[in-house]
């Protein structure tokens, strides 16, 4: 049987948790209860649903850039 490498939708919208999951997923974190596999796919997803007009944009941004990082 072909292995194929699993792949996980992130939900980040830029506070301290989601980061810190994010962030953990891709160092393979030894806390985590699986370890995600190194050849795994993770997608960064984030909606701006424009509620918080100060700051939406902003976060969106640092998403953004933190999921190009």
């Amino acid at each position: 049987m072909q292995h194929v490498a699993p792949t996980y939708i992130v939900a980040v919208y830029g506070g301290v948790d989601s980061c810190v999951l994010l962030h953990m997923l891709i160092n393979h974190d030894q806390l985590l209860e699986r370890a995600v596999p190194e050849d795994a796919t993770l997608i960064v997803a984030h909606v701006n649903h424009g509620i918080r007009t100060n700051t939406s944009d902003r976060d969106q941004a640092f998403v953004k850039s933190l999921a190009e990082t």
